[in-house]
Formats: structure tokens, C-alpha cells, sequence
């Protein structure tokens, strides 16, 4: 979005003002977030085409791509495609194992070990099929560390299960177009989250490939996502005494499953990132460490105080200044 005509005389003095800018031509560009339109208090089914239906959803065996699948398992005639890296459930604690062979009792499932980091894995999972109905990128690895800790090693651990991962599917799937593909990002990647610097990092990438696939009126989605009680690596690395004392706040398991149908039905090709919070406007400038920052102007007169689920966008552009090798992208 470009900065209003105001704000561009001269542009180049106030662009100095913003933490991240994007020129295009001689027009700077940059981030702000933005209220959404709210979801609706149902949870909307998934969308997909009539007939069957066979998705891909990666990191299909921890705790929010287990609850995805179910929730496409929900529409009729649906296979599933399950993946993680080492093709079984490696997670404790949350029911996962008993999820997974409730959900292959239901539906047609297959379970597959794929690292999609690894190119030749992900061209692999993609030629299993023609043509896939839609992808859903729930893989991920988390690791805490502040940004001067962060070293290039760990920084392309965390791109390889989430960026680079997802630029090899998107590179795969090119010959078949997805009618769908949703991209599990992080709140980390909008404003930033403490001891996550390379987490953020990573899922950063995430936005920006679904915002460039859109500019290719190529259908993508980036899903923000805060923590999800009871699912996922934030509710297993966080108890409940821990989110108080940090003040973390996390969104239900029936305000994810909305989340998700939004970004499902109507399949749209171009979406800016979506972040479902469980707090209003007031709550978030408090939760930021400086929320007088550009990207944030437009929530200073929003009065929002609705203790439900909002929905926020923004666009992000991201300076990446440790070398990271990920898949040349293509949308000629």
C-alpha cells in the first residue's frame, strides 16, 4: 500500500521514519496494521470443489494441522495427505496419537514422512497426485532466541521447515495450480515477539510469498497465527501459570477452526496476512514493546473493545540480513 500523498513530501525524508520500506519506482511503500473485517460468530465450512477432494497438509501430525485436517475431513468425499518430517506423531501431551486414528476411523487418510525442506521430498509428495485440491503449510520449528544471539545456523533451521519448505511446494505445484493454499504463520511476523527473532524471521517469508503469489492472482493465504489453546508448539512450550505471568493471550480452539474457514471460503487468490486476535485494539498497543511505531498509527483511534476474535492485516515487507538459501521464486 503506498503511504498517502501527504506523507510522500519528500517521501524520501519521511520513509526514513518507517522501520521497513519498499520502493516501487520512485513510490515508497510500507506496512500498517489494519482492523479486518470481523469473522463471523459461526464457524464457516470448508470451501472446496464438488466431488472429491484430496489435500496436502504439511506438519499434518502436530496440533494445529491434525485440527486442520480434521476440519477439511468435516466436507464429504475428502482425502487427506498427511505429512511431517518423520511421518509419525513426535508430540506428547495433547492427545495427538488418539486425534490421528479417530480421524483415519473418519476419512481417507494417508500418512507420508516428508521433510518439504528438502526438494527433492517435496517435488516428490506433489507427484503423487495430478492435481491437488489444496495445501495447507502447517510445518514449522521453534526455537527462542533474542537478535543478537541468533546465529546463521538456526536462522536456516527455522527457514527450512517454513520458508524454504514453501517455496519448494509453491515451485511444485506450479504446473497444477492449488485452488487453495494457506500458510500458518505467526502474530511473531506482524509485531514482533520476544526471543523469537529468527521464528519471526521465517514466518515473515511466509506472508511475503502469499502476497506475491496473489500480485500472480495465484491463490494463497498467510494465517498469522497468536498461540491456540490446547494445540500446536505454543500450548505445548506455555502452561496456563506461564501465558498469565507473560501475559500472553491465546485464541480457543473454535476461534482457530473460524480463522481457517475464513481464509477457506470464499477461495480468493490475492489476501493480504490475516491475524486472528483474542484482544481488541487497546490491548494490542499495550502488548507491542513500542507501539508508537508507523505500522501501528492506524490502531491509535480505532476504540474496538470487543473481547472476541478480531481480525487484523497487514502488509509486511522483510529485510532478511542473514544469508539464507531459498528456492529462486518465479511468477512470470
Amino acid at each position: 500500500m503506498a503511504l498517502p500523498a501527504l506523507l510522500r513530501a519528500p517521501a524520501e525524508a519521511e520513509a526514513e521514519a518507517e522501520a521497513e520500506v519498499a520502493w516501487v519506482g520512485r513510490t515508497p511503500h510500507a506496512t500498517r496494521l489494519r482492523r479486518a473485517e470481523a469473522a463471523g460468530a459461526q464457524r464457516r465450512p470448508i470451501a472446496g470443489a464438488e466431488g472429491p477432494t484430496t489435500w496436502l497438509v504439511t506438519g499434518g501430525l502436530g496440533g494445529l494441522g491434525l485440527r486442520a485436517a480434521s476440519l477439511l475431513a468435516e466436507r464429504p468425499a475428502t482425502r487427506l495427505v498427511l505429512t511431517s518430517r518423520s511421518g509419525r506423531v513426535a508430540r506428547d501431551g495433547q492427545g495427538l496419537q488418539q486425534r490421528l486414528e479417530a480421524l483415519c476411523r473418519g476419512a481417507a487418510v494417508a500418512v507420508v514422512a516428508c521433510d518439504g525442506g528438502d526438494a527433492r521430498e517435496a517435488w516428490a509428495i506433489i507427484a503423487r497426485r495430478a492435481r491437488w485440491g489444496g495445501l495447507l503449510h502447517a510445518a514449522g520449528l521453534g526455537e527462542r532466541g533474542l537478535v543478537d544471539t541468533v546465529d546463521a545456523r538456526q536462522v536456516r533451521r527455522l527457514f527450512a521447515s517454513k520458508g524454504v519448505a514453501a517455496a519448494n511446494l509453491h515451485l511444485a505445484t506450479a504446473a497444477a495450480p492449488l485452488r487453495a493454499l494457506v500458510l500458518f504463520s505467526s502474530v511473531a511476523a506482524a509485531y514482533g515477539n520476544a526471543g523469537q527473532a529468527g521464528y519471526a524471521a521465517a514466518n515473515a517469508y511466509l506472508d511475503g510469498l502469499a502476497l506475491c503469489r496473489g500480485g500472480a492472482a495465484r491463490a494463497a493465504c498467510s494465517l498469522q497465527l497468536p498461540l491456540v489453546g490446547g494445540a500446536g508448539m505454543g500450548a505445548a512450550a506455555f502452561d496456563a501459570r506461564q501465558m498469565r505471568f507473560r501475559g500472553m493471550a491465546a485464541i480457543s480452539l473454535e476461534q482457530f477452526a473460524t480463522a481457517l474457514g475464513a481464509a477457506l471460503h470464499p477461495l480468493r487468490c490475492a489476501q493480504p496476512p490475516r491475524a486472528p486476535l483474542p484482544y481488541g485494539a487497546a490491548r494490542l498497543r499495550e502488548s507491542v514493546a513500542d507501539a508508537a511505531q508507523p505500522r501501528f498509527v492506524e490502531l491509535q483511534v480505532c476504540t474496538m473493545r470487543a473481547p472476541c476474535m478480531c481480525m487484523w492485516y497487514v502488509h509486511v515487507h522483510v529485510h532478511v540480513h542473514v544469508h539464507v538459501h531459498v528456492p529462486h521464486v518465479c511468477f512470470a
